[in-house]
């Protein structure tokens, strides 16, 4: 990604029970790499004081990727009809997306670019 402009965004699961966050992480992070094998997704603790491996993933990307990761977060969001999910720019910008009232181009606005 040499020469581009580079975004940190966070995406985080709300409202999972503890029983699915562990599901749901992995299969988030396998959609996302579905759509761009290349992007490393790296998981973060919800705090840290606990060894959970956490709900928020963790992504650096290039303004083309954007159209990539919207598509496999919206292809895990159709899996996860009550799914919530928080993601947070690196301004600190954070938008809400349910799985039932938003569509891809709600997602790609969410992100930077």
């Amino acid at each position: 990604m040499a020469n581009q402009e580079q975004f940190k965004i966070r995406l985080t699961l709300n409202d999972v029970d503890a029983d699915a966050l562990e599901r749901y992480s992995k299969e988030l992070t396998q959609s996302i790499s579905d759509e761009m094998p290349s992007l490393a997704v790296e998981r973060e603790p919800s705090r840290t004081n606990t060894q959970d491996l956490g709900a928020t993933l963790v992504l650096i990307l290039g303004t083309p990727a954007i159209i990539q990761i919207s598509k496999g977060i919206y292809n895990w969001l159709k899996l996860r009809p009550n799914a919530k999910l928080v993601i947070e720019d690196q301004t600190g910008k954070k938008t809400t997306i349910v799985s039932r009232s938003d569509d891809m181009a709600s997602i790609v606005k969410a992100l930077p670019h």
